[in-house]
């Protein structure tokens, strides 16, 4: 039987080495399809490729193969072929056309539903985009090639790193125009195909080297443009660096181009790129002033010798300058080293503001409803004091200490009453009210007065509600009726008492003290 078998598949894997090798398939209808590259159409009739199949898909005769159901194991000598289900098709089907010379490479290939041939298909966007060109150069025209950008509507043109030029400043790019470019960043405008040259500029820079009291070492430097004077800021500060290392008895009076020298106006020279300065000292003392949240007052040096009259006035916001003090003794001249603080009174009529807000009704926000002035004494607390408002209870104040400046700020927050309505029936009986002389003639309802026994509360109706609160839309009915009676914070249904609870509670839809006060059942 397995002879048989064998002889079988051999004879339709001969069969299948002798077909076309473009010819991998039949349908139903008979129809061929071919999917192979190089194919072409002649009349309808498809021509395929005459390179004869692999020698290696077709098995020896003399070698047998196995069974797809079965996988016996082949004799040592003999080299097994695969069943035909599983030998591929001479064609790729993902191997494609190589592209004709001068194709554009960004062009997909695309093959043919109908005919399984390979084409190029042109992609919608492979237009090159419009271009500007940017050049950089160094001050001394070399091109900067590194930094050289071609860039597109959208993309991003990089600032390159500031170039470095020996006793100069860089100030930044200039176009040809000497106008500096500032328009790193994305580019929101291209032109198209223009090129945009770029130059580095300087500006020359000199030094003074301010030097210590012994000309040993440098203490500051300043930095700035040929044949200028050096900043009072730089000259403040070289003055008061610690490297010149001056006693509290000495104080720098100037500048001299030379050691022990006059002082002289320091300024940056033309030829030179570095100028040394050094310092002028005087001897003397130094008075200090501690405005205590005042205004600044300068330090004095005076010579020795020599009696400083205190004629400085710093200025403090809601305070009146009282004068200088050294320790508890008001003092108006000095002669000495010492540090003088200023003492002052209190204003009592500076300025505070109180602002009241009221609960919103229907969220927990506030809205503001009044500000008012107020004057206190500077440093003292605040008196705000809350206002009488129907149906609002004041939160505690936080009162403030009252600063100098008027800008002392107090809220007053008012919180809407919340209240309770009940609603109640009656059950009475004579026991539960209080009759009037005139039922002795025959007692109606008016002529004696009910309590709060004759009634009972209907459950369910109950309504809590914060003052001003819309409650149209919870007001109950009974029996088929919304008429309702007021007994102080309770609402009575009866048909002959006039709907006084309803009228009175309702205010047109909002609830109100009028209705359910303080006195009388606020929850």
């Amino acid at each position: 039987m397995k002879k048989k078998i064998i002889a079988v598949l051999l004879s339709a894997c001969m069969l299948v080495s002798a077909c076309p090798t473009g010819a991998f398939a039949m349908s139903d209808e008979e129809t061929n399809t071919y999917t192979a590259t190089g194919d072409v159409m002649q009349g309808g009739t498809p021509v395929v490729d005459e390179t004869p199949a692999p020698e290696e898909t077709a098995a020896p005769e003399e070698t047998p193969t196995p069974a797809p159901e079965e996988t016996p194991t082949p004799a040592p000598e003999e080299t097994p072929t695969p069943a035909p289900a599983e030998t591929p098709a001479p064609v790729e089907v993902e191997a494609q056309a190589t592209p004709a010379a001068g194709a554009e490479e960004t062009a997909p290939a695309k093959q043919s539903a109908e005919t399984g041939i390979a084409m190029t298909m042109l992609r919608p966007g492979d237009e090159k985009p419009r271009v500007d060109t940017y050049l950089f150069y160094d001050a001394d025209g070399t091109e900067l090639t590194e930094w050289k950008q071609t860039v597109a509507e959208g993309e991003e043109l990089l600032e390159p790193t500031a170039p470095t030029k020996k006793n100069a400043r860089f100030v930044g790019w200039y176009d040809e125009r000497n106008n500096l470019f500032e328009g790193f960043g994305k580019i929101t405008s291209v032109t198209g195909g223009a090129t945009v040259k770029l130059t580095a500029k300087f500006e020359d820079v000199r030094y003074v080297y301010f030097m210590n009291k012994d000309g040993s070492s440098v203490c500051y430097t300043a930095e700035g443009e040929a044949e200028t004077a050096v900043s009072p800021s730089d000259l403040e500060a070289a003055e008061n660096t610690v490297n010149l290392m001056l006693d509290a008895e000495s104080h720098v009076v100037g500048w001299s181009t030379v050691p022990n020298g006059e002082a002289t106006t320091v300024t940056f020279a033309k030829d030179e790129i570095v100028t040394m300065v050094y310092p002028v000292i005087e001897r003397g003392f130094w008075v200090k002033f501690d405005t205590d949240g005042g205004s600044y007052v300068q330090s004095v040096f005076c010579e020795p010798g020599k009696i400083l009259t205190l004629s400085q006035v710093p200025t403090r916001n809601g305070y009146t300058f009282d004068g200088w003090y050294i320790g508890e003794e008001k003092v108006e001249s000095v002669f000495a080293s010492a540090t003088v603080t200023a003492h002052w009174t209190a204003s009592n009529n500076t300025k505070y503001t109180v602002i009241h807000w009221q609960e919103n009704a229907d969220d927990d926000e506030y809205t503001l409803d009044d500000t008012e002035t107020k004057n206190g004494t500077t440093g003292s607390e605040t008196d705000a004091a809350a206002k009488s408002y129907t149906g609002f209870t004041a939160d505690p104040i936080t009162q403030k200490t009252i600063v100098g400046n008027g800008s002392t700020i107090v809220n007053v927050y008012y919180k809407r009453n919340v209240y309770e309505v009940k609603f109640m029936k009656p059950t009475c009986n004579k026991e539960e009210h209080t009759h009037s002389l005139s039922c002795m003639f025959g007692c109606g309802k008016g002529e004696h007065q009910h309590s709060e026994k004759c009634y009972t509360e209907i459950t369910g109706l109950t309504i809590h509600a914060k003052h001003g609160a819309n409650i149209g839309n919870e007001w109950p009915t009974y029996n088929g009726s919304s008429t309702w009676s007021r007994r102080i914070w309770i609402c009575y249904w009866s048909a002959d008492h006039n709907g006084l609870c309803h009228d009175a509670c309702l205010q047109s839809g909002y609830l109100s003290g009028r209705c359910c006060n303080t006195e009388s059942g606020a929850a």
